[in-house]
């Protein structure tokens, strides 16, 4: 089965902390895709130890989005690129794109955001309920 970008990882991460979760999401956006394009840069002018750091930045990414079968190749290819070896750029760009989702990667993260509204709104009245309880 073919994994799919999630949340759940930055829910368990920061608990109910919904500040938090918008920040990760927001990184997320706002940085995927720039580091995509930097990474694609580096690799198209055969600099395998840049496109390493990228790729490594990129992981932590490939991980928050819920990518655990992935992370582990993710992986290995930062290693090999480390060593001059590309044996992994196809599958990982098949990542990326799958990770983009083929459309928008902004609107794909709106979507899953919409998706866990409910549990971001059900954990607010929870931390709002706890504050207000006088025992």
């Amino acid at each position: 089965m073919k994994e799919e970008p999630n949340i759940d990882y930055i829910v368990k991460l920061v608990g109910y902390d919904n500040e938090l979760k918008a920040r990760l999401i927001e990184l997320l956006v706002t940085e995927f895709p720039e580091d995509v394009e930097t990474y694609k840069k580096n690799i198209n002018l055969v600099n395998y130890k840049l496109a390493a750091e990228n790729v490594h930045k990129l992981n932590h990414k490939v991980a928050l989005l819920g990518y655990e079968k992935e992370y582990a190749m993710a992986q290995e290819y930062e290693q090999q690129l480390k060593e001059d070896i590309v044996v992994n750029k196809e599958r990982f760009e098949e990542l990326l794109k799958n990770i983009q989702m083929q459309t928008d990667f902004k609107y794909a993260m709106s979507i899953l955001v919409i998706r866990h509204y409910k549990l971001f709104v059900v954990h607010l009245m929870r931390d709002r309920a706890l504050k207000w309880h006088v025992p």
